[in-house]
């Protein structure tokens, strides 16, 4: 999947989730975008990443057997705790609004409203590993470094190879 860097820094500061996380979802039940004309046919998909509920938006950008995407996710109100005291405030996205039950209802299952090779990359399951993409380490990072990256939830230590990379392409 592909998306913008700066994208995904304003998705990390209003969500508290990396677009990149998006292919660790466990995609559920999708529908076509059809409150206004994108120009580019776009989807709605709900589904979970490490448990937790959420909402993405996504169009597929060319060819479907590249499957370049451009992902936001979005916490729902399902990921909210309902048992808490103090549930979080859900932030608004106008590209990503919350589900209502008439959408859930006029979802299909991801299976049937995608192409298999879209839903390949929407498996929450590695399989198996061909070769190693990353190589073990042991290193000393500031306190405040890994605090930052912790505070973005699952997937921090990703959000941190990801930063190195895109330091180390400019």
């Amino acid at each position: 999947m592909e998306f913008d860097p700066s994208k995904d820094e304003e998705n990390i500061a209003k969500h508290g989730i990396s677009l990149g996380r998006a292919a660790d979802m466990d995609l559920k039940v999708v529908l076509p975008d059809e409150r206004k004309d994108y120009g580019e046919v776009r989807y709605r998909g709900f589904g979970l990443i490490d448990g937790k509920a959420y909402s993405l938006a996504f169009t597929i950008r060319s060819d479907p057997d590249r499957c370049d995407q451009s992902v936001y996710a979005a916490p729902t109100a399902r990921s909210s705790s309902g048992m808490s005291k103090h549930p979080k405030p859900r932030a608004s996205d106008s590209d990503n609004p919350e589900w209502t039950e008439a959408d859930f209802r006029t979802a299909k299952p991801a299976d049937q409203g995608l192409p298999p090779e879209i839903v390949a990359q929407f498996r929450n399951t590695r399989g198996a590993q061909r070769a190693a993409k990353k190589v073990p380490v042991s290193l000393r990072l500031s306190p405040d470094v890994v605090s930052h990256f912790k505070a973005t939830g699952p997937g921090w230590q990703t959000r941190i190879d990801e930063t190195l990379k895109r330091a180390i392409s400019k």
